[in-house]
């Protein structure tokens, strides 16, 4: 799951594809918005959005990514934390 944090003016598509670009090294070739979940705990609107990669070997990621791991559809649905606000994004994105 990935926070991205919209500047003032800036599109939230755009803030995906900077922030991907900033910490991965990957260039993002095209964006789809999934949906949006009010989080109460943080007052805070969560923005879902699928973004596919030109290449995943340009994968370089700065000091900001603590770790990660490829996964297949189905072994991610297996992996996520239940009833999480990224499961229910997760599931939703892989049940459509």
């Amino acid at each position: 799951m990935w926070q991205a944090i919209i500047n003032r003016g800036e599109q939230a598509e755009n803030a995906v594809a900077r922030e991907i670009k900033e910490e991965t090294g990957m260039t993002v070739t095209h964006i789809k918005f999934n949906r949006t979940k009010f989080y109460e705990p943080s007052n805070t609107l969560m923005c879902n959005f699928t973004a596919f990669v030109k290449d995943d070997s340009e994968l370089n990621t700065n000091g900001e990514i603590d770790k990660y791991k490829w996964f297949e559809k189905e072994e991610a649905r297996k992996n996520i934390l239940p009833d999480s606000l990224a499961s229910i994004f997760l599931n939703s994105y892989l049940d459509e």
